[in-house]
């Protein structure tokens, strides 16, 4: 996490002297005339105004801000890029690095020692951070390995990263945990479906997602397991009893509760920024659960907005993720699909997590949509995506 912040914080300096640089000559700087930098910018302001008015303490309230202070990365990463060339380097160190990761993960399960991971991560396969994020960024990797095979072929066969995505694919259905990162595998399987298919027959490539999990629920124990677990884990939770407190997805759907009941009280201006976990100890009647007394969000990025900033706010949260699929329609076929991928990855992801407030999977998706943007911006012939 350190060596991360660190790495943000350089990138936005870079950004802002490259910015006042440009200010400085008088050129106009094209990349913060773009929607997504708009809107990106709007919610930063908004946060900052729901520091105002939150129920919650100074302190959580700026730390909660803080924590979206990820967002610059966009505007800098669109600032700092200015050319494809650059945006094709970018996302080739990414690949190696996260082929390296998906290749780790596998050595693990395989019984593998790797000195560089820990003894509590090493049981589960996980290389980085959680199983959950693990899971997540993978289903990312997959889609653009596919997405963007020829330019991760480094001027070779386009085989190996069609094989890492296979192995990323496979890594995600019998060895990982997580269940958010295999519903986002899923969603992008039905983009690649769409776009391989012609476009009168592109209705039958809505059934590939159910197709893919019906294949994985007959070929993987593990992934048919954790499948059926939820539907037990939500009947539990109907039946109104304390056991559902003891699994993941009867806390998930507590949680979501509780942010309905107070998005409720206040639909249009919420309850301010960093107040989701005060309203969540209020509606347990200040006893919550031991294993969640210390949740500060409710595993769902746009209840957690909606709770905060209103159900205004949460539309320009969805605006925003929107204003990215909006660009991407002038991309280039291969990097359209790479972009809308990552954003179904990201949607769904947010679906179930808090996938823009959380560390690390919130970094990845921010440097990702901004450094896929620029990709698709300087491969695109109209004028209007050429670089002042």
């Amino acid at each position: 996490m350190a060596g991360i912040s660190i790495f943000k914080l350089l990138v936005i300096l870079f950004a802002a002297g490259a910015l006042l640089t440009a200010m400085a000559k008088g050129r106009p700087v094209a990349a913060l005339r773009e929607l997504p930098v708009k809107l990106t910018l709007a919610l930063l302001a908004v946060l900052a105004l729901g520091i105002v008015y939150s129920s919650a303490s100074s302190a959580e309230a700026l730390s909660t801000f803080g924590k979206y202070g990820k967002l610059l990365l966009i505007p800098a990463i669109w600032i700092l890029i200015q050319s494809r060339e650059q945006a094709v380097t970018s996302l080739r160190f990414y690949f190696v690095t996260q082929s390296f990761v998906v290749i780790c993960s596998w050595l693990l399960f395989f019984g593998v020692p790797l000195p560089w991971v820990p003894a509590i991560r090493s049981a589960s396969s996980v290389v980085f951070s959680s199983y959950l994020d693990q899971a997540i960024l993978t289903a990312g990797f997959a889609a653009l390995a596919w997405h963007l095979r020829k330019e991760f072929s480094f001027r070779m066969d386009q085989w190996l990263p069609v094989a890492l995505c296979l192995l990323a694919v496979l890594n995600l259905v019998f060895v990982l945990q997580g269940r958010s990162g295999q519903v986002c595998l899923i969603a992008a399987i039905g983009l690649a479906a769409w776009q391989a298919t012609p476009p009168k027959l592109r209705p039958i490539a809505l059934l590939a997602p159910v197709a893919a999990f019906g294949v994985a629920m007959a070929m993987s124990a593990q992934f048919n397991q954790r499948y059926v677990s939820v539907v037990n884990e939500i009947r539990v939770f109907q039946a109104k009893t304390d056991s559902y407190k003891n699994s993941s997805s009867g806390e998930r759907l507590n949680y979501w509760h509780k942010s309905l009941q107070a998005i409720a009280e206040k639909p249009v201006l919420g309850h301010g920024t960093g107040a989701w976990q005060q309203q969540y100890w209020r509606f347990e009647n200040g006893k919550p659960s031991v294993a969640t007394a210390q949740a500060k969000n409710p595993h769902q990025e746009y209840l957690f907005w909606a709770t905060q900033l209103g159900i205004g706010g949460m539309l320009l949260l969805i605006l925003w993720q929107g204003s990215f699929a909006w660009q991407a329609r002038n991309y280039p076929t291969s990097e359209k699909y790479a972009a809308l991928s990552l954003l179904a990855v990201f949607v769904v992801a947010c679906s179930f997590n808090s996938a823009l407030y959380d560390g690390l999977v919130g970094d990845y998706f921010c440097t990702l949509l901004a450094v896929l943007a620029c990709l698709g911006r300087y491969s695109s012939s109209a004028p209007s995506h050429e670089h002042s």
